[in-house]
């Protein structure tokens, strides 16, 4: 019978009460992570590889530049936080957020993880 939890499947697996997983993921294919939970070695490789990372950095990057530029024109208040919403929030949230897409925008232009030359990629 099959198992519901994936996660309990998967301990299942790594103890060697069951073969695979329902995706077909054997003992070999996993591995554990430092909290202990056991994840795919691909997933795991790809996490500690850093794929994802260097967007996620331009997000953040154009994030913060919006913000800096929003709070100098008093679009947003100095303090507290404003999460930048696509639909459905305040005027605050959705200026925030089509100012943060410029921002990125320029960012994937200009070439780089940080925006400046390239000789600062890792």
């Amino acid at each position: 019978m099959g198992c519901r939890n994936p996660q309990k499947a998967r301990r299942q697996v790594w103890k060697g009460d069951r073969n695979c997983t329902k995706r077909g993921l054997t003992k070999q294919d996993m591995a554990r992570t430092s909290k202990g939970k056991i994840v795919s070695r691909r997933a795991q490789e790809q996490t500690r590889s850093g794929a994802g990372s260097i967007t996620c950095r331009r997000w953040v990057m154009a994030r913060d530049l919006a913000r800096a530029e929003l709070i100098r024109e008093h679009v947003l208040p100095a303090t507290g936080y404003v999460m930048p919403k696509k639909r459905d929030g305040t005027h605050e949230q959705l200026v925030f957020y089509r100012r943060s897409i410029e921002k990125l925008a320029e960012l994937k232009a200009r070439g780089g993880v940080c925006g400046r030359p390239r000789e600062c990629e890792p």
